[in-house]
């Protein structure tokens, strides 16, 4: 089983929008059997209150714009024993990955990439939060860009 985080820094905006939004798309693909095969998370690099959950925007447009429910998500704190048992580690901005990478050594290090630069766009997923809906869509859109490239560079 593939595992793979999607990062952000407080893990109620773009990572979960990432996280529901490629298991949406595996389950296009495999079917249900798609949770036996890849295991797919996200979390935050830091998380104040673990009882909040995902904004409200980002709610809105992913029910609104792919009739994916994340009402229920709930922000995870990333920890080094989640870090070290990923196989691939997929954050939102570049200085993310370099956090994190900090925390590892050189070989776990590889597995750890901006996730739009992975996928050989050259930009960011920017942070929402705070803003209208036309900003978390346009900050969805990009994640889903990026979603759908990494399906093809994967083969997933």
């Amino acid at each position: 089983m593939k595992k793979i985080i999607f990062v952000c820094m407080g893990n109620t905006c773009r990572s979960p929008m990432a996280e529901a939004l490629l298991k949406h798309k595996l389950n296009k693909i495999h079917g249900e059997n798609y949770k036996n095969l890849y295991n797919i998370e996200s979390m935050g690099i830091i998380v104040n209150n673990t009882s909040l959950k995902a904004s409200e925007e980002s709610i809105k447009v992913m029910l609104e714009t792919y009739g994916i429910d994340i009402s229920s998500h709930k922000p995870h704190q990333l920890t080094e024993e989640k870090i070290k048992n990923a196989d691939l580690i997929l954050c939102m901005e570049e200085m993310h990955a370099e956090f994190i990478k900090r925390i590892l050594g050189k070989e776990q290090a590889q597995k750890v990439h901006a996730l739009r630069k992975y996928v050989n766009l050259n930009d960011d997923v920017f942070d929402p939060y705070g803003g209208n809906k036309e900003t978390y869509t346009k900050c969805v859109q990009m994640i889903d860009e990026a979603l759908e490239l990494l399906i093809k560079k994967e083969g997933i």
